[in-house]
């Protein structure tokens, strides 16, 4: 079952980031616009809105006038920014084998994208889907960022072939193909339909990874915190992993929650009643978790601790910690 939001590893937002800081670019202030919770670079791995994602693509590749950015920022280089993915997907000794693996880790890495991988005489298509809506810009980038990401699998191998026979991509709204370099502007072509496929060859299906680059891995080698995101299908689970990134940014905002999930706000606030908790519960059950293992930790002031989860003072946490404990936080410690 599909969980109700969206979500996607904020990994696939880190070539973004490191591009932009290389240029001493307002990542925070992209970020922030988004809606993106916590760091993307300090936890790469942590599931954020899958239409956060969307936004922030498209307000950087309209920021920073640069209709083309899938293709500048992601390099084979950047396969290691992409974290588990990439290393499941280096774990194939061919092209073909590194697609398939992309195909079953995809669960792992987004709950609304689907990688598919059909076979037809010379050669296969790689079918690219989102099964939410979103605008043309925002869908664009996306898919200029998946289709730089095959370009990327084809450079590791060295082969200096094409890796593209044909490519459908949803146009850019007003530049269409125009901004795209001529090698694949000539064979694209609208995806009226807004799925992307692109055709490769039998020989460069077959072409073999460099064994150098492949670790032998797969989703069920990770630890715990790469789950199957699909199979986490509850409203609930959802809402309170990303509520734990907004906890850390010190800004969880019920209205970022019910945009993230695509919904109104009362509507939000039903479905949460319904599985038995509440946008307050979650922000509470976070802190208390974050102040309790914070606490457990010595060498870290109260302040400190109030501070980084959320409450105005030490006093504050200290009456929480009474209200979950029954003894202050200086009791646990020495316990």
């Amino acid at each position: 079952m599909v969980p109700l939001i969206p979500l996607v590893r904020a990994t696939c937002l880190v070539p973004h980031i490191r591009w932009l800081e290389a240029r001493d670019r307002p990542v925070d202030s992209y970020l922030a616009a988004a809606g993106v919770p916590g760091d993307p670079l300090e936890q790469s791995e942590r599931p954020i809105p899958l239409r956060s994602a969307f936004a922030f693509l498209r307000n950087v590749a309209e920021g920073e006038g640069v209709p083309d950015l899938g293709l500048q920022v992601m390099t084979s280089a950047s396969f290691a920014d992409l974290g588990n993915y990439a290393q499941v997907i280096l774990g194939g000794r061919s092209i073909e084998q590194a697609l398939q693996r992309a195909s079953r880790a995809m669960p792992h890495f987004c709950t609304h994208e689907w990688l598919d991988l059909r076979r037809q005489p010379g050669g296969a298509q790689v079918i690219v889907t989102f099964s939410i809506g979103t605008d043309q810009a925002a869908l664009h980038q996306a898919q200029l960022l998946t289709l730089t990401f095959l370009f990327a699998l084809a450079a590791v191998t060295r082969n200096p072939g094409p890796l593209a026979e044909q490519i459908r991509i949803v146009p850019h709204p007003e530049l269409g193909f125009s901004h795209l370099p001529p090698e694949f502007g000539a064979i694209a072509t609208p995806a009226d339909d807004r799925v992307m496929i692109v055709s490769v060859g039998n020989g460069v299906m077959a072409t073999p990874l460099p064994r150098s680059m492949t670790p032998v891995t797969g989703p069920g080698d990770h630890d715990q915190a790469w789950r199957n995101l699909r199979d986490q299908a509850d409203f609930r689970s959802c809402a309170r992993m990303l509520v734990e990134g907004m906890v850390e940014d010190g800004t969880p905002d019920v209205d970022l929650l019910a945009k993230a999930a695509g919904i109104s706000l009362r509507t939000l606030q039903r479905r949460l009643a319904a599985e038995g908790t509440s946008f307050k519960e979650l922000v509470d059950q976070t802190r208390k978790r974050n102040a309790l293992a914070a606490i457990a930790e010595p060498g870290t002031a109260i302040a400190e601790i109030a501070s980084a989860v959320g409450y105005a003072s030490p006093s504050a946490l200290t009456r929480a910690v009474r209200r979950w404990k029954g003894k202050p936080p200086r009791a646990l410690r020495e316990k």
